[in-house]
């Protein structure tokens, strides 16, 4: 995978496999603070219909706000791409979290089960957005222990 040149970030490793592609971790340099850009597969923007479709997602995805819910920052076009900046959350999957056994019992797994049913209901009854693909792998883990969901609202695209 060739690494994206944007103006106004220094690209760094891609951190994983998102439901658009793949997802770089990066600097905003403005900002002075991690973020992850995803460039997104040009199919998004080759219909005005699909360009139109996408475009009222991310306008309502940028207004869900919610502590277990990675933040859309930004959506933006740089030449010819199309990149999607979000919250770097953690490189911790919750998946990763659960298999490595780090401080598991079941008080902390319910709370982290209720926390992302908090997340996902908020996002649906302010937005209507659903994740559309949820799974282990959607959801990070903060090295404070806060699960936050990622790539919300973008399985369908």
């Amino acid at each position: 995978m060739i690494q994206p040149t944007i103006a106004g970030f220094k690209m760094g490793a891609i951190l994983r496999q998102g439901s658009l592609g793949p997802v770089w971790k990066a600097r905003d340099l403005a900002r002075n603070r991690f973020v992850e850009l995803q460039p997104l597969p040009v199919e998004i923007l080759e219909s005005a219909s699909r360009r139109g479709s996408f475009q009222k997602r991310i306008a309502a995805l940028v207004k869900v706000k919610h502590p277990h819910i990675a933040a859309l920052y930004d959506a933006n076009v740089y030449g010819n791409l199309f990149y999607l900046v979000t919250e770097h959350v953690s490189e911790s999957s919750l998946f990763s979290w659960l298999t490595r056994g780090a401080d598991n019992g079941i008080e902390n797994v319910l709370a982290v089960g209720e926390a992302i049913a908090s997340a996902l209901d908020h996002a649906w009854k302010t937005s209507g957005v659903t994740h559309g693909a949820l799974t282990a792998n959607c959801i990070f883990v903060t090295d404070d222990g806060v699960p936050k969901v990622a790539d919300l609202g973008l399985a369908e695209f």
